[in-house]
């Protein structure tokens, strides 16, 4: 390797981003998790893409502190804040001094425990996450709705609003304004005559001729 790069002239292999792409993760300093080491060379992440979307943190250290169903966690790479949640501690009672491997989501300030091992016991935290309705919409076509509006003899002002069983729209048609419900196969559900001011629609009508 170090007569390679240097037949090559670009300095050090260890830190030159022709090498490094190659034969390690060349991942920026920014994205580097607490575990992150140059020198473990190429590993899932070359391939797979970033461990965040199909693998949570893990690391090992000692209990510092307990705050209700947070914990520090001293690990070799630093202080990490955890949350074992409610209902992970009704599984667990963590004491000062514990070493524990935790594995789960990292959010901004703290790492949401998913599973945590102790003396060899695993123990595994299934998080209710809230459901949203927009998480949640059918697939849809918005050309399909639009169409529809078009084949009724509207223009179609602004992009078509997705609501969990329809689109709302705002056609023009002459020169009134109507406020449409569209279901997601193209039926005009309602259609609504709406004022020019009307607040709805601001973004819409400011761009109005």
């Amino acid at each position: 390797g170090k007569r390679i790069a240097a037949n090559l002239g670009i300095g050090s292999a260890t830190t030159a981003k022709m090498c490094l792409d190659c034969h390690a993760d060349n991942v920026p300093a920014e994205l580097q998790g607490v575990q992150f080491k140059m020198s473990d060379g190429v590993g899932c992440e070359a391939c797979h893409g970033g461990a965040q979307r199909w693998l949570g943190p893990h690391v090992t250290g000692k209990v510092t502190h307990l705050f209700g169903h947070r914990f520090v966690l001293k690990t070799a790479q630093g202080d990490i804040l955890a949350d074992l949640t409610p209902h992970g501690l009704d599984q667990i009672s963590l004491r000062l001094k514990d070493e524990v491997t935790i594995e789960g989501e990292m959010k901004p300030s703290e790492l949401k425990v998913e599973k945590l091992t102790r003396d060899g016991v695993t123990i595994r935290i299934e998080h209710h996450h809230p459901h949203h309705h927009h998480d949640h919409h059918p697939p849809a076509d918005p050309a399909i709705v639009v169409a529809a509006a078009k084949d009724a003899g509207f223009e179609v002002l602004g992009t078509p609003r997705r609501k969990p069983k329809n689109f709302e729209v705002l056609g023009k048609r002459k020169r009134s304004l109507s406020e449409l419900h569209i279901e997601l196969d193209g039926h005009i559900r309602k259609s609504k005559p709406i004022e020019k001011d009307d607040h709805k629609w601001v973004d819409e009508l400011r761009g109005m001729n």
